[in-house]
């Protein structure tokens, strides 16, 4: 192979690799560099002509990719160093000075420095008049993008006078920033410079001189004020507003200079306030600048495609759909919209971009079928646009497309992928042998098929349209086949319980029974009722509501659709998210999209990835700062907090927002948040977008991998901060739990020998098992990761030493009983709300019962609880509170009939409480006495706070 072949093949190779990979930055670099070096061998002066296409291939290309990619400093040197090689070689001397003077306006023109103007215009300067062809022009452009420039207009206007003839290509309407000494120098040249009616060149420029006289204090407060505060977002929304309030003036050329490489929310907001303006102002630095900076945007994709010209308009939307495979853009409704209309406006695609927009096609449909839109309907237009519109080529996309849509994972379970495929061989004309073989092809799956029913059905009517006797019959008997499958898979998921239940079972522990009457039975809930419970996969949103629509409204309008859950209406956003039981009802309830309820066209849409799953939060945190916390991000429409019925670790909820970029953003922001409770501790925020099927291995410490089981530890000597000190050199520990039962206590133990220490982060817990088999007072500790158990009591209790001792009859005066609190009240959130009233000395919350028992430090702060707390409401249900000293009220219909046995306990609680003085005598100072000697009941205290 030759040189020159091996060349050509190089940069063909290179080109394609650019073609392909449009957004690959370092394929744009190696063709640069590539035509770099073939403008640099001049050896063979028969070569200057094929030099000169392959400079102008690369000056549009580094322009491009300049505008495409952000170039670093260094980038921009290597491309200078390029450019002086070329000037300093006579033969290449004239094709240097061309390219270093487009290299420098190129650099300038990206974000309109004055710093880089001023290169360019030294540059300029140091050669003949003329020599440069284009320079004239670009002295105007740049005397333009200056114009009320307080800072530097007159200095852009003062190199445009030392170029010869620069300023005569300066439209005479369109002065800049004057001032007396610029406007002599400008009145010398004009007069110098020969033309005919100098006064009409000169007669602008007085009236801007006179006119700007009264504007210049003004100006610069302004201008002084971007000194400090150019990296405040909101004052260049403000300076924006201020600029484009004076006539005649573009803010392009400010607004560069303020988002020159600033990205970020904030940024995104300067950006979308000054798009009216730079629409206006059809600036083309600006709309490569936006979609280089937010390419995920769609307001990017339509500012760019406004801007360009008519003449350019098919070429721009094919650099956009180009550009348009990324998630934020598949994955939205409006960036859908937007790929529609682009493919819609493209009538002809040319011969060297078919692989290029072929391959942007493909990640479009890969990314669309990674979404859960189960209609497809960007697969569906993609498909049969290329085949009705792009001729043979658009028909072998399509059929390609088809294909990759039928393999892929999640679309080959969905009916209405099959019945797209069946659409488009009718469309195309297909024979019937391959559209029944379609029809087959599905059956093989029917068991894993979303709507089976509906293929079923479809299959039926084509084959009674296209088919004869003897096909109808083998369809009847493919039928009666499927629906042999199907009566075997719901058999299976009725009676066997899958793996992935089993697991959240165990995590979650059974479900107590539910409160009955005293004349019905408890039901226990059945497991496959809690399995099939899937908020996040089978909710729809109905938006456009009516004001006056009720629950029973949106009944009506899905009955016959499917079984409805659950309905909740948020009035404020005129929307109800409606929760089905299985997958086909929902599409079914899909088919009501742009339906009216009471004369009001309503949207139907999946309510998906809109709701996150928190845990790690501080335990003694409520709904309430929870929804403090996530409100920023948007509308939260629900906060539910688990039952700790049947395991008081628990401790994560569910937020539910309005929509899933709210979701999605809330999740990005605050997943590995630093959240510091009311005891000094942080905690490590976990936020993700909720997915039922990872529900198992998320419900606690222990299922985090965060709580660590410790045992063979020496029952007198190990005590809880000898634990503490040993494991909290690994990271920061949440609690240390040495249980002790009573027959331990009975032997003056510490502890029953074995603990449980739980760690804020897991990878600390994981780091701490190295501790296993190592020596603690003489004994060998064994230290494990807790295994899931349902955890029914959990105690909290004052850490600091006690050094009085009470009597039963004192403690129990002092103490409270807490009954019918949410089951969804944990132990820390309990002891927040009952330390309000005073110090706690122990706290005993018992799941499984629904009870909890409050020991306080002083009786009088036990006696204010007990008043305030009583009958408090608490998330819908009414709070019980009563002192331990005070016995329950007997129940009429338990008490025991005479002459039969009477439990012990029950004729405990029956006996008064003896009164602690007895009566001395009957004289007045006696019963003083008495008076003052009596201890005072919480009936006592419940008067004297009351009277106060």
């Amino acid at each position: 192979m030759s040189d020159n072949e091996s060349v050509s093949m190089d940069l063909c190779v290179l080109r394609n690799r650019v073609i392909l990979n449009i957004q690959d930055r370092d394929s744009h670099f190696a063709l640069l560099g590539h035509l770099m070096r073939l403008r640099k061998d001049t050896e063979d002066k028969d070569k200057d002509t094929f030099r000169k296409k392959i400079t102008q291939e690369y000056e549009t290309l580094r322009e491009s990719t300049a505008n495409r990619f952000i170039i670093s400093e260094d980038e921009w040197e290597i491309w200078r160093q390029d450019e002086q090689a070329l000037l300093d070689n006579p033969d290449t001397f004239s094709e240097g000075q061309e390219g270093m003077a487009k290299l420098l306006w190129l650099k300038y023109s990206q974000f309109k420095y004055f710093e880089d103007a001023k290169v360019f215009c030294k540059f300029i300067l140091q050669f003949p008049e003329n020599s440069i062809s284009f320079a004239p022009k670009l002295f105007s452009n740049l005397v333009q993008d200056f114009k009320y420039n307080y800072l530097h207009g007159y200095k852009v206007w003062e190199m445009c006078l030392e170029y010869p003839n620069a300023w005569i290509t300066v439209q005479p309407d369109n002065p800049t920033i004057w001032n007396e000494e610029l406007y002599e120098k400008f009145e010398k040249v004009v007069k110098s410079s020969g033309i005919d009616h100098p006064e009409h060149r000169l007669e602008p420029a007085r009236a801007e001189l006179k006119r700007l006289k009264g504007l210049e204090p003004l100006m610069e407060r302004w201008e002084v004020r971007k000194i400090s505060e150019k990296d405040d977002p909101e004052f260049w929304i403000r300076a924006i507003d201020f600029y484009a309030s004076k006539p005649n003036f573009k803010i392009t050329q400010m607004f560069l200079q303020a988002v020159r490489d600033r990205t970020g929310p904030a940024w995104e907001a300067v950006w979308l306030h000054a798009l009216p303006f730079l629409k206006k102002e059809k600036s083309d630095s600006a709309r490569f600048l936006f979609l280089k900076y937010f390419p995920g945007k769609v307001e990017a994709f339509e500012f760019y495609l406004h801007i360009g010209s008519h003449a350019t308009i098919a070429r721009d939307r094919l650099e956009l759909l180009k550009l348009s495979p990324c998630p934020e853009i598949v994955n939205s409704s409006e960036g859908k919209d937007m790929i529609l209309g682009l493919l819609n406006g493209i009538f002809r695609i040319p011969v060297d971009e078919e692989a290029a927009v072929e391959l942007a096609l493909k990640k479009i449909i890969s990314l669309a079928l990674e979404a859960d839109d189960v209609f497809h309907t960007l697969e569906k237009f993609i498909i049969q646009l290329c085949f009705v519109r792009f001729g043979k080529f658009g028909s072998y996309m399509a059929e390609e497309f088809l294909e990759k849509v039928l393999k892929s994972e999640k679309a080959k379970h969905q009916v209405e992928t099959w019945l797209l495929a069946y659409q488009f061989n009718n469309d195309v004309g297909s024979n019937y042998d391959k559209k029944r073989k379609l029809f087959e092809d599905a059956a093989k799956m029917i068991s894993e098929l979303d709507w089976p029913e509906r293929l079923l059905d479809e299959w039926k009517r084509f084959e009674y349209m296209e088919g004869n006797d003897i096909s109808i019959a083998r369809f009847h008997r493919s039928q009666r086949w499927c629906l042999k499958q199907l009566e075997k898979r719901d058999a299976e998921s009725t009676e066997v319980v899958t793996h992935e239940t089993t697991e959240e079972l165990l995590v979650h522990g059974k479900r107590a029974q539910e409160e009955q009457s005293n004349d019905q039975p408890s039901k226990k809930p059945r497991i496959s009722d809690r399995a099939t419970r899937d908020r996040e996969h089978l909710t729809v949103s109905v938006k456009g509501i009516p004001a006056s629509a009720s629950e029973k409204t949106i009944a009506r309008f899905f009955k016959g659709y499917g079984t409805t859950k659950e309905i909740r209406l948020i009035p404020e956003l005129r929307e109800a998210l409606v929760e089905f039981s299985e997958e086909s009802e929902v599409l079914a309830a899909l088919t009501r999209d742009q339906k009216k309820i009471d004369n009001e066209l309503v949207s139907v849409k999946r309510f998906i990835d809109s709701t996150i799953w928190v845990t790690n939060f501080p335990p003694e945190f409520t709904e309430t700062e929870i929804r403090q916390i996530f409100a920023k991000f948007g509308t939260i429409t629900s906060c539910r907090f688990p039952s700790l019925k049947a395991n008081m670790r628990r401790r994560f909820c569910y937020v539910e927002f309005d929509s899933a970029e709210a979701a999605s953003e809330a999740a990005s922001e605050m997943n590995d948040k630093n959240l510091e409770s009311r005891d000094g501790r942080t905690y490590t925020l976990v936020a993700k977008v909720s997915n039922p099927g990872r529900r198992s291995a998320r419900s606690g410490a222990v299922e985090e991998g965060r709580e660590l089981f410790v045992r063979g530890l020496d029952f007198k000597k190990v005590k809880k901060d000898t634990v503490e000190r040993i494991f909290e050199r690994f990271g920061v520990i949440e609690r240390v739990n040495l249980p002790l039962s009573s027959k331990g206590r009975e032997a003056h133990r510490e502890h029953d020998g074995f603990g449980f220490v739980t760690f804020v982060s897991a990878d600390d817990a994981t780091k701490a098992l190295e501790l296993d088999g190592s020596i603690l007072e003489g004994r060998i500790i064994q230290v494990s990761t807790a295994q899931p158990k349902g955890k029914k009591v959990v105690v909290v209790e004052n850490k600091a030493e006690k050094t009085e001792t009470h009597s039963r009859t004192e403690i129990l005066a002092k103490s409270l009983e807490l009954q019918n609190f949410p089951d969804t009240t944990n132990a820390e959130s309990l002891a927040t709300l009952l330390g309000e009233f005073g110090p706690l000395a122990k706290l005993v919350v018992q799941s499984d019962r629904g009870t909890a028992v409050a020991e306080f430090e002083n009786q009088e702060d036990a006696a204010k609880a007990e008043i305030a707390l009583n009958g408090k409401h608490m998330a819908g249900s009414i709070l019980k509170v009563r002192s331990r000293l005070e016995p329950a009220k007997p129940r009429t219909a338990l008490r025991p009939a005479a002459g039969l046995f009477v439990p012990r306990g029950a004729m405990l609680r029956s006996k008064p409480v003896a009164s602690s003085t007895t009566s001395v005598g009957t004289n007045g100072d006696s019963s003083q006495l008495a008076e003052k000697t009596q201890a005072k009941s919480n009936d006592d205290f419940r008067k004297m706070f009351l009277k106060k």
